[in-house]
């Protein structure tokens, strides 16, 4: 029978594959190519596959460090299977080993010019606040009785070294600029080692001229050989850069691929290295899918398979199976967290709530066939990996959603807004409608979106109550009972004695034993309280109810937000009218008109525009909230793996991150 409310995921069984060594390879790549079995443990020649991985994943690092240079770039590989299986993995290793030295030899050589240009800048800097005529032999000089030192550093600093060795040096040249300073100090060469000490304390630098700059007399001619020196460092700069640019572009996609392929044979490796071995037999251990035990059948070189169902106290991994269009919302169940193997896969009660509310919040014909566009022709290249299936069937579950939204539209007459009463009163045509108006006024709306909350909330208490009763929680059990027992008799009673509604079910005589019965409710929620949290949970049972009454009123959003879209886009609408009317008004005759229609359709397509993002980003996003906050958190656990199994991927699109 299909699932209604809850699903199980597929049983798995437990198997054990026994194969000779020598074949434990040859297994292996049959395993790779049938993508049955999530591997457990596997050996062979632990030495040279740990050797051999060890590479792979230095490969790998190499590989990644080379993409970083094109960070944020998409490439696009064509990659078969067989090129997969049949790949020379040493070959490719070595290559990899020889492209990372190529690209790490041009890097090194870039940041050798950049270092140099750096050096050079600074030292420009500091010789332009010196005299141009200044001869370099009168920098740095040690003589038998007189020294001289070119410092510089920061003003405030050399103001005080100048002040501190004021009777030790003399200042031959200062010059001072916002953020750097210059001096030429002569002093005795007696007095050499406390003043060196003295420039070192204050943090200055005793600046030299390079070796290859020597040659030039005085401070001008250095500063011309500077200026020439930096010229030539930057073309060097920009060609050295640019060849390694286009280098790695012309390998960009070969390395895309050599990766795909050695992280394939890696999977294999480390499945290898998870194995137990004995001297001649390799154990080849994992989950399989009862459904594709068959499919085992076709490895030739087996000597012994066994298997068994799961036992309790095992975890195996999880692979959902849900049928129809309750698949497309296996990943937002994903996105909270991937059913452990023994609990319930909630993906068809939140196919149909997330459906629901992701259409009541969108509630346009309009917006519902702009966001089914989008979805369908624009969502692909914003993807980062759109070959996924969990992308594939995100996007199948939004092109769902976007569908009961329109239908929503349709039975409230919506399409963008009341774009339908503006066409009619031009057209002269009735096109306006509306079926119901349950989704336009405001208190209707509301209401509907308390009594879905009411029902919804209650569905994931009934899920609780049956899980606790399995797990043998009494004290949670006897708590959602009491909820229920409280809103039975609480919501009816007051409903009719404070609200004043009147309700078949409660006469006048006995509206006092639903109080009574509201009141038990409680008492069995304060017992349960107790049961599970000791004496604290005299204190805490009121928030179990007033919980509850939280989360139902968090519904309204459905309301809120549904008619937000369709007010807002009235509001659009009245703008482009007013700013046609007025432009007819003033200017009058076809110009105005025709000014009048231009202001207005671009008002109206930016407004709807904006409004088409708003409706699809706050409908999922409040539809999640709804489900993840209010639903899932009162049973769903989520904390399980998934199944994957040993295979072959072959990606088509890379995306450098």
């Amino acid at each position: 029978m299909p699932p209604i409310l809850l699903n199980h995921p597929l049983p798995m069984q437990r198997v054990r594959i026994y194969v000779r060594r020598s074949d434990a390879e040859y297994v292996s790549r049959r395993l790779m190519e049938l993508g049955v079995m999530h591997v457990i443990r596997l050996e062979e020649r632990r030495g040279d596959i740990e050797e051999a991985l060890r590479k792979i994943e230095r490969a790998v690092e190499m590989i990644d460090e080379i993409l970083a240079f094109k960070r944020g770039r998409t490439v696009n590989v064509q990659i078969t299977k067989l090129e997969i299986l049949s790949a020379d993995i040493e070959n490719l290793v070595s290559e990899t080993e020889k492209i990372y030295n190529e690209v790490s030899y041009r890097s090194r050589r870039i940041k050798e010019i950049e270092n140099r240009l750096v050096e050079y800048y600074r030292l420009r800097r500091i010789m332009s606040m010196m005299p141009g005529s200044l001869s370099l032999e009168e920098i740095n000089y040690t003589g038998r009785y007189v020294s001289t030192r070119l410092v510089s550093g920061k003003p405030e600093s050399l103001r005080s070294f100048l002040e501190i060795v004021k009777g030790l040096v003399t200042p031959i040249y200062y010059s001072e600029k916002t953020d750097t300073s210059a001096a030429l100090i002569a002093f005795s060469t007696s007095v050499a080692d406390k003043v060196e000490e003295q420039i070192r304390s204050h943090g200055l630098l005793v600046v030299t001229v390079p070796e290859e700059m020597r040659g030039a007399g005085s401070v001008s001619e250095l500063l011309a050989r500077l200026d020439k020196s930096m010229s030539e460092l930057e073309e060097k700069y920009r060609v050295e850069k640019s060849e390694l640019n286009e280098y790695i572009n012309r390998v960009l996609v070969d390395l895309v691929k050599t990766r795909i392929i050695i992280t394939n044979h890696a999977e294999k490796l480390r499945a290898l290295l998870s194995s137990v071995s004995s001297k001649y037999i390799t154990v080849l251990e994992g989950w399989v899918p009862r459904n594709r035990l068959g499919e085992l059948e076709g490895i030739d070189r087996p000597l012994y398979l066994e298997h068994r169902a799961p036992r309790r106290g095992e975890e195996p991994p999880t692979l959902l199976s849900n049928p129809g269009f309750i698949k497309y919302f296996e990943p937002i169940v994903k996105f909270f967290g991937v059913p452990r193997y023994w609990e319930w896969d909630p993906t068809p009660i939140i196919a149909y709530s997330f459906a629901l509310f992701f259409g009541l919040m969108l509630g346009d014909m309009g917006y519902a066939i702009l966001i089914l566009l989008a979805t369908i022709f624009i969502l692909d290249k914003l993807a980062g990996y759109p070959e996924s299936e969990d992308y594939f069937l995100f996007k199948k579950a939004l092109i769902l959603s976007s569908i009961v939204g329109f239908v929503v539209g349709f039975l409230g007459g919506s399409f963008l807004g009341d774009t339908l009463d503006y066409l009619s009163s031009i057209t002269g045509l009735n096109l306006s409608y509306s079926i119901t108006t349950v989704f336009t006024d405001p208190i209707q709306f509301l209401v509907l979106s308390l009594i879905i909350g009411l029902i919804h909330v209650n569905i994931s208490h009934a899920i609780t109550a049956v899980k606790q009763w399995r797990e043998k929680n009494t004290g949670d059990f006897l708590v959602e009972i009491g909820l229920f027992v409280s809103e039975i008799f609480g919501i009816p009673y007051v409903l009719y004695k404070m609200l004043g509604v009147q309700l078949p079910i409660i006469a006048p005589e006995t509206a006092q034993l639903y109080l009574y019965g509201a009141l038990i409710g409680v008492v069995i929620i304060i017992a349960g309280m107790i049961k599970s949290m000791g004496g604290l949970g005299l204190l805490m049972w009121m928030f179990s109810l007033t919980g509850l009454l939280g989360d139902v009123l968090s519904y309204a959003r459905l309301a809120g937000v549904g008619l937000a879209t369709i007010y807002l886009a009235m509001s659009f609408n009245q703008l482009a009218a007013m700013a046609y009317n007025g432009s007819s008004a003033i200017l009058g005759g076809v110009a105005g008109a025709l000014l009048g229609a231009v202001a207005a359709a671009l008002i109206l397509f930016i407004g709807h525009l904006i409004n088409t993002g708003l409706s699809a980003l706050g409908s999922a996003i409040h539809s999640l909230r709804l489900c993840f906050v209010e639903f899932l958190s009162k049973f769903y656990e989520g904390d399980g793996y998934l199944f994957e199994p040993l295979r072959i991927v072959i990606r088509t699109r890379y995306v450098i991150e």
